[in-house]
């Protein structure tokens, strides 16, 4: 139940946006489809009947870490090669911080700012973190000219829109933020186009003029 101020309980179930069990696994479903696509394009022989590369990391937007620890969980079960790699907005880079230190380190200071407004957690979830500090290879921390370029490749050379917390795992890949071997598979989650029109046209017309 949710608790209010003043002591009034209205009977309300509060659904966690990250760190709840359901939710994390949930999330995980993407990562389930992703790969069983992989295997189906590699018996298949790709698109173009090529050789069709081993999928060695998986990069994930990542906040609170939810989608990330979906991400573990379904890699473990189905694509336990492939390394999954969280994607924060620089500045909100809790796992990266926590990671580093092996246990859940809330960020401190004045927070940041950062066109990723999804992705604005200041702490790994207790939940989440208990699977993301096995499960993750690592993370990596973007700045918001990279997302906008991203954005921009996206929706240039895919034809999607995408919100900027949405490109940020694109935005690690072409950015270099996270060590790439030539030839390996890599999976990219692009996911949310919650953006309006004018502020999409603005973030990355802006990007090109400068």
């Amino acid at each position: 139940r949710v608790r209010y101020s003043g002591g009034v309980v209205l009977g309300r179930t509060l659904l966690h946006p990250f760190d709840d069990a359901d939710v994390i696994l949930g999330q995980g479903t993407l990562a389930l489809e992703l790969f069983e696509q992989h295997a189906e394009a590699g018996a298949a022989g790709g698109a173009g009947g090529g050789r069709v590369a081993p999928l060695s990391r998986l990069l994930v937007p990542t906040g609170g870490g939810g989608m990330a620890g979906g991400c573990c969980l379904a890699r473990d079960a189905a694509s336990p090669q492939t390394q999954v790699w969280a994607i924060e907005p620089e500045g909100y880079d809790d796992h990266r911080t926590s990671l580093a230190r092996g246990e859940r380190t809330p960020l401190s200071g004045t927070p940041a700012t950062t066109i990723c407004d999804a992705l604005q957690a200041n702490a790994p979830g207790h939940v989440t973190f208990a699977i993301n500090s096995g499960g993750l290879a690592g993370a990596a921390a973007v700045g918001d000219a990279d997302v906008i370029e991203a954005m921009r490749v996206a929706f240039e050379t895919l034809k999607l829109v995408l919100e900027p917390s949405g490109a940020l795992g694109l935005a690690a890949l072409l950015s270099g933020q996270v060590p790439l071997r030539d030839g390996e598979g890599v999976a990219v989650v692009a996911c949310g186009g919650n953006v309006a029109l004018p502020d999409f046209l603005g973030l990355v017309q802006r990007e090109r003029t400068q």
